[in-house]
């Protein structure tokens, strides 16, 4: 099928949205003849509805393949929520009659996690449940083996990001707004207002579902959205413009500030940590001194928001000339030496080599490996173990367990109900002798037997042994 001919048979909602597709570096063609998914994260909201619609139409002309996610962050009622897994699903096998392929698969967020993820990290339930969303989307894509997977932000949601970092103080990055593509992320909605969203789907019979968590006041962004943008609406005419317009300027400049600051270069230490000769960073502004900084915090791991006062702190330390000093924030220590700045994460354990912890309540936990995000309800813990990109899930384990380093001796059962050292275990994984202790192992701690119940090879870049068990 020739491209004119292809696009001339979409409508001017699906042929704009296939524009940007193309203009992220998505070739629906290409996808469609390689017989490769396209992802779509698909709530069952109207901004999400018109994308899969638009997308089922877009991939059906060329009998391709969607890859759909549906995430259930356990944070209205049941029903509410079982209702909208529900309605994904039925629209998917709806659209089928499009011409695509379309599966569908469901991430559930254990009960309390969103809100134990919100304690730990410090900053509310909504950038909790972002957190949470967006690494269920990483497994998803991973699952998949996906290249590209859509999410449905709008013009009207790009306005209020901008308004509220705005009211938060945000620099020149925050301020620049949701990007059109970001890694995996493509956005192909962006520039397109959410009436027009919604005239797409009155005009193709669709309906939608309303969260009914988008009417309460507790959160920033619905208080922009009811109260602060119909007066902006009503008494400054031009001011969505000229607010998209300041945001596209603010990417320019972040831009810019961050080519420059990506020239600094830290250095690994032994022990994950990263330091820096003190003259890269002399002469440098603050904004390219506090990205340099952010960029050090990722390299270690850092995984709750840094403030702005912190890293405020360390420039004002810096640029005084102070010989040594050292601070600290969310667990992460910045050192300043004569001749370096190190930036480590504690951990909490008592060697970098062998680890030892016994968990028994939900929480973030920082080890040698990575971060543990655990979720616990009825007894259970959803364990998640996350280093580099690379990620195990324990679905429920029996609270409290403990996760540990290898001890001579340690078994685990084999899916025949017999028993294999954990040394073979490695051995057949072709682990090197030095970096054995390194890979985490689960045990449970509520029964006599105290089992090992896991091994979580894939965040050291190895398999994963799970022990399926009802205990």
């Amino acid at each position: 099928m020739k491209k004119a001919a292809f696009d001339c048979g979409l409508n001017q909602f699906e042929k704009h949205l296939l524009e940007n597709l193309r203009s992220c570096g998505v070739d629906v063609e290409q996808y469609a003849a390689s017989g490769e998914c396209l992802g779509a994260a698909v709530s069952g909201g109207a901004d999400s509805v018109s994308l899969l619609a638009a997308l089922a139409k877009i991939m059906g002309r060329l009998h391709g393949r969607l890859a759909v996610v549906t995430v259930n962050h356990n944070l209205r009622a049941a029903e509410e929520s079982a209702g909208d897994v529900r309605f994904v699903e039925e629209l998917c096998a709806e659209l089928q009659g499009c011409g695509a392929s379309i599966a569908v698969c469901v991430k559930t967020l254990a009960a309390g996690s969103v809100h134990s993820a919100a304690k730990s990290r410090g900053r509310g339930v909504e950038e909790a449940a972002r957190a949470l969303r967006y690494q269920a989307f990483d497994e998803f894509s991973a699952e998949y083996r996906l290249r590209a997977l859509c999410l449905a932000h709008n013009q009207d949601d790009q306005l209020e990001t901008v308004l509220m970092r705005f009211l938060q103080g945000s620099g020149s990055s925050g301020m620049a707004g949701i990007r059109m593509r970001r890694g995996l992320f493509v956005r192909p909605l962006l520039d397109v207002p959410r009436r027009a969203i919604e005239a797409y789907l009155r005009d193709g019979g669709f309906s939608w579902r309303t969260d009914s968590t988008n009417c309460d006041g507790r959160y920033l962004r619905n208080r922009i959205r009811g109260s602060l943008v119909p007066v902006l609406d009503a008494q400054f005419s031009g001011w969505r413009t000229a607010v998209l317009s300041g945001a596209e300027k603010f990417r320019a400049d972040d831009a810019a500030l961050s080519e420059f600051a990506g020239k600094i270069k830290w250095r690994r230490e032994a022990d994950g940590g990263v330091f820096l000769p003190r003259e890269q960073l002399s002469g440098a502004s603050s904004a390219v001194f506090a990205r340099a900084l952010y960029r050090a915090f990722s390299l270690v791991g850092a995984d709750c928001r840094i403030p702005s006062g912190f890293v405020s702190r360390l420039e004002s330390a810096f640029s005084s000339g102070a010989d040594a000093c050292s601070d600290r924030a969310c667990g992460i220590r910045v050192s300043m030496r004569p001749d370096a700045i190190s930036v480590k994460k504690e951990k909490m354990v008592a060697t970098d080599s062998c680890f030892f912890a016994i968990i028994e309540d939900g929480g973030v936990y920082s080890f040698p490996f990575g971060t543990v995000f655990v979720a616990v309800s009825g007894g259970r813990a959803e364990i998640r173990m996350v280093a580099d990109g690379a990620e195990f899930v324990l679905p429920a384990a029996p609270v409290p367990f403990c996760i540990r380093s290898r001890q001579q001796g340690d078994c685990i059962e084999t899916a025949d109900g017999g028993r294999k050292s954990v040394s073979d275990i490695f051995s057949d994984w072709h682990v090197a002798a030095a970096i054995r202790n390194a890979i985490p192992l689960v045990q449970e701690l509520a029964t006599p037997a105290q089992k090992l119940i896991g091994i979580a090879g894939s965040v050291c870049g190895f398999g994963n042994w799970i022990v399926r068990s009802d205990v």
